[in-house]
């Protein structure tokens, strides 16, 4: 005998309506992007939180991410009703010529590491209350099939689901096309086009614009520079992380720690003008995050040490300058060990144009193109090579003669009278340069003096 089975309420159902039910669901993992089999009494409501409020960005950033958003939200909900009722689309979304085109949001977020550009993107789903579709480089593939089979699908499922898709470092893709490198122009060529077709909600971050091809810029509807933080940002961070341990061991039920929070802001700002002044690079978002988990863990092990009372985590400037401690001696190797600091290399190599930077103004002037007299050419120097004392002959007093004759002959430059024993031919002084920058400036484009 059988019977329909039709909406019913769940006290209505008996046993047998349960049998034939299935005790799983299939759910998408947007954050490995797969599709897994849960049971049913597991999945649960998301809960959104204002997280907003808590992004320390940069003046007008983020009124400008909501606007943009909240702009593109009630153009796809008026696309989708004027599509179901046969009206013509709102005038904003008909002033591409060709039809399809442009109806996405492609923002582009650029700045150094840690600095709040992913940070962005992930508020910005939490507070529109839509998931958020973080994709990689290496999740899309290499060559152009692959890149083109998988971006339709990752932007079909975060476009049909409403998703804010993010493309965390998109600098394999956004990098300029060469002559010599078919296969990128065909992947840089195929993640033009997709782009251009998708019509929902997408952050791209980059910490190297400046090898971004130019044929992106028209494809992308605004692009919001980060800057490094500055002393006033940084403080304001140190006093949101310090609310925020304070808030998680009320919720937790944790045993309070004792924060020095005076003590904390006084380092916070002292090492902030300590590494300024050394001209290190000074600490990120990520990075203070960073050092306050570490200054914790240093202040719960030390109260499980104690033996006298009830043992209450202290966390004040002990622990943080531990944890600058071993900070700076990891960035004292790797500007040993590469020759400059991150920054410097970024902005050698243009990736990007950091605020400041420990290379002189004056090095970074571009040296004149100044032909080689008779004395400098390569054979005549070979040929003129300076012998070799004999044995036992003192050879100081040459040496310091050579000496002298250099010095007068920077002297001689210094005051625009080359007219030493390099004859014609000596590079010209550029205006505005004091006598210690030229001097310096020639030593660096490599105008030393051949003995």
């Amino acid at each position: 005998m059988s019977r329909y089975l039709g909406p019913r309420h769940e006290k209505d159902l008996t046993e047998d309506d349960l049998m034939l039910m299935q005790h799983y669901v299939h759910a998408f993992v947007l954050r490995s992007r797969q599709w897994v089999t849960i049971p049913i009494d597991k999945p649960s409501d998301v809960e959104f939180s204002n997280s907003f409020d808590d992004l320390v960005l940069p003046d007008n950033h983020s009124k400008t991410v909501r606007a943009l958003v909240d702009t593109h939200e009630s153009l796809r909900a008026t696309r989708s009703s004027e599509s179901r009722t046969g009206n013509p689309l709102s005038i904003g979304s008909c002033l591409d010529l060709v039809k399809g085109k442009g109806a996405g949001l492609v923002i582009l977020l650029h700045g150094p590491p840690g600095v709040g550009k992913t940070s962005t993107a992930e508020c910005v789903a939490d507070d529109t209350k839509r998931p958020l579709f973080p994709i990689t480089c290496g999740d899309i593939g290499e060559t152009a099939l692959e890149v083109e089979k998988n971006l339709q699908s990752n932007f079909q499922l975060a476009h049909k689901w409403g998703c804010v898709l993010l493309l965390d470092e998109a600098d394999v893709f956004l990098a300029k096309r060469t002559r010599s490198d078919l296969r990128h122009n065909a992947v840089t060529s195929v993640f033009l086009r997709t782009l251009e077709y998708y019509a929902g909600i997408l952050f791209l971050t980059t910490n190297r614009v400046g090898t971004m091809d130019p044929a992106f810029k028209s494809r992308i509807q605004v692009s919001l520079f980060y800057p490094k933080l500055n002393l006033k940002v940084t403080k304001e961070l140190y006093r949101k992380f310090i609310k925020r341990a304070k808030d998680e061991q009320r919720s937790r039920g944790h045993v309070e720690f004792e924060i020095k929070k005076s003590e904390i802001m006084d380092f916070a700002k002292e090492h902030f003008r300590d590494l300024e002044r050394n001209g290190r690079d000074t600490w990120n978002g990520r990075q203070i995050r960073n050092a306050f988990q570490t200054a914790i863990a240093l202040a719960e092990h030390k109260a499980k040490k104690r033996i006298d009372g009830e043992p209450v985590p202290v966390l004040g400037e002990e622990q943080f300058k531990i944890v600058a401690e071993g900070y700076a001696k990891f960035d004292e190797y790797l500007v040993s060990a590469m020759g400059a600091s991150e920054a410097e290399w970024a902005n050698r190599d243009r990736w990007r144009a950091d605020p400041y930077t420990t290379i002189p103004a004056y090095t970074q002037m571009t040296p004149q193109v100044v032909p080689l007299t008779t004395e400098q050419r390569p054979a005549y120097v070979r040929s003129s090579a300076r012998k070799l004392p004999a044995s036992g002959q003192d050879s100081s007093t040459e040496e310091s003669e050579s000496e002298t004759e250099s010095e007068d002959d920077e002297k001689d430059q210094r005051h625009g009278n080359a007219k030493g024993r390099h004859g014609k031919g000596q590079q010209s002084r550029p205006p505005g340069l004091s006598d210690g920058e030229w001097e310096a400036y020639q030593k660096v484009c490599g105008m030393y003096k051949l003995k």
